[in-house]
């Protein structure tokens, strides 16, 4: 090649004549991580990603990890301590008195004291006339328990002089006359109570014994007569009549009442009725004679003599 022609090829060069016959290569476009893929496939778009944030955000982890163990630590520690105190202060002494307390003996008769019944409460005995040569005496027998009958066996001592030996009860809370009829003698009097037995009243089957007493206890006294011995009807004898009125729903086969007789509150003479078949909001008329003499009545007082918890004494009506 000569000068000339290498002249020429050097200025086509320059003036791009050349260079743009030349092939271009593709301009190259950034994807970002989003879409890297790895040569070696050994890695996913998604492990590449978190390697680069967690290289990026090592130091923050770092520190986030080492605060979670401070207030860890510190947590721990306040609890121990507290636990500490509570163990001193509250365990330890409530622990040595457990102690004490389980190396004392019961006092036994202490606690017998306080579950046992209590004693009934017995009045002075009264003797009043009550006829020719007659004479009736009676003693107030209260029961303080309430849940308790009290039984028991009885007989008046006059001096040495003594009754024949009966049976009574007296059910819980319950007040009425202990009374001996047609007494020869009628100075003194004492009221003995033997062989008394308080039995518990069985709490599944009366869990109140009280209000169950006041369901059946419904007897009323009602259009009260007095005539005394000087009326035309009386004779030889005091006329006391008055109605008494079962109140209650139930029927009682042949209860016992006391009754008595009393002049200005005070008792001033005693007598018993049984009734036969005293049905439910029934009605009885009751006629008693006295031959007590100088007796005024102006009020009478009935006392049941019934164990509402023995339920052959009455029987509920047909519904």
């Amino acid at each position: 090649m000569d000068f000339y022609t290498q002249k020429n090829n050097l200025t086509q060069r320059k003036t791009g004549t050349i260079a743009s016959s030349l092939p271009t290569a593709k301009k190259v476009v950034k994807n970002g991580l989003s879409k890297y893929e790895d040569p070696t496939g050994t890695m996913t778009a998604g492990q590449f990603k978190f390697a680069a944030w967690y290289v990026n955000n090592r130091i923050l982890l770092y520190r986030l990890l080492v605060g979670f163990l401070i207030l860890f630590s510190a947590y721990t520690v306040i609890y121990t301590v507290i636990k500490a105190a509570w163990i001193l202060i509250v365990e330890v002494p409530r622990d040595e008195k457990l102690f004490v307390q389980m190396t004392e003996v019961d006092d036994y008769e202490r606690i017998n004291r306080a579950l046992s019944p209590q004693n009934l409460a017995v009045d002075e005995t009264v003797v009043i006339p009550a006829g020719v040569d007659k004479y009736d005496a009676f003693t107030k027998v209260t029961n303080p328990n309430q849940k308790h009958i009290a039984y028991f066996d009885y007989y008046f001592d006059q001096g040495g002089l003594k009754t024949e030996k009966r049976s009574g009860f007296i059910l819980p809370q319950e007040t009425k006359p202990v009374v001996e009829f047609g007494l020869k003698d009628g100075i003194g009097g004492v009221l003995v109570l033997e062989n008394i037995v308080y039995k518990r009243i069985n709490a599944h089957l009366y869990a109140d014994p009280i209000s169950y007493m006041a369901e059946r206890n419904m007897f009323e006294v009602e259009n009260f007569e007095y005539k005394s011995v000087l009326h035309p009807e009386g004779a030889n004898a005091n006329i006391i009549k008055f109605d008494l009125k079962n109140g209650s729903p139930f029927h009682f086969y042949e209860p016992h009442f006391i009754v008595e007789f009393r002049n200005g509150g005070i008792e001033v003479g005693m007598a018993e009725i049984k009734i036969e078949k005293f049905e439910s909001l029934q009605t009885k008329n009751v006629d008693l004679r006295s031959f007590a003499d100088n007796l005024f009545v102006d009020e009478v007082v009935v006392y049941p003599s019934i164990n509402y918890f023995e339920r052959g004494e009455y029987f509920e009506p047909v519904r």
